[in-house]
C-alpha cells in the first residue's frame, strides 16, 4: 500500500483594495477599493510560493454585482474563450463559514459536508488554475454590473507545489 502525503490547503486572495480601474469613471487606482457601477477593474495577487488554485470563492454578499472576464496567471489565461465573462455568482461562498470549516479540517483531518439547501453556499466552485510560480502575477479582470460601487473580494484554495508534485495531464 502506497502512503499518500496530504498537504495542507493553501490560499491566495484577491481584493479590489489592491486593484486598478480600467474603464468606467476614469482610469485610476481604486484607493477606496470600490469598483464603480459599470466599471472594469483588474485585481492583482502576487504568488509567494508555487501555487495551483483549485477552487474559487467569491464573497456571497457581492457576487451578484460582478462578472469575471479573465484570470491570468503569469502570462497564461485560465479562460478558454475571450469575450465570454462568467458571473461571479457561480463561485459565491459564505466566507464567514470558511474559518469554521478550516478549524474542523485542522482538528479532524477531514471535513464532511452534508449538502442541503445551504451546502452549496459554503463550497465555492472548482476552477483549476495554471501553476503560479514564485513571483507570478495573478490578475483577475472584473466588471461591476450593479448600480452601486462595491468592493470585490475573492480567493482561491489550492496547494503549494513542493518539488514539482503538481505536474501531469491537465496540470502543466
Amino acid at each position: 500500500m502506497t502512503k499518500v502525503q496530504e498537504l495542507p490547503m493553501s490560499w491566495i486572495g484577491f481584493d479590489s483594495m489592491r486593484g486598478r480601474l480600467l474603464a468606467g469613471a476614469g482610469s485610476a487606482d481604486l484607493r477606496d477599493g470600490l469598483v464603480p457601477p459599470e466599471g472594469f477593474a483588474q485585481v492583482r495577487a502576487l504568488a509567494q510560493q508555487p501555487f495551483r488554485g483549485t477552487r474559487c470563492y467569491v464573497r456571497h454578499a457581492i457576487a451578484s454585482h460582478f462578472l469575471i472576464h479573465d484570470l491570468v496567471v503569469g502570462t497564461t489565461s485560465s479562460f478558454v474563450a475571450v469575450g465570454a465573462p462568467i458571473p461571479a455568482d457561480a463561485f459565491a461562498a459564505r466566507m464567514d463559514n470558511l474559518a469554521e470549516l478550516e478549524a474542523v479540517l485542522e482538528r479532524d483531518g477531514v471535513v464532511r459536508i452534508i449538502v442541503e439547501k445551504n451546502g452549496a453556499e459554503l463550497a465555492g466552485a472548482p476552477w483549476v488554475l495554471p501553476l503560479a510560480t514564485i513571483g507570478s502575477l495573478m490578475v483577475m479582470s472584473i466588471e461591476n454590473i450593479s448600480d452601486g460601487a462595491h468592493r470585490f473580494v475573492a480567493g482561491f484554495s489550492g496547494e503549494i507545489d513542493y518539488g514539482g508534485r503538481l505536474k501531469g495531464p491537465g496540470w502543466s
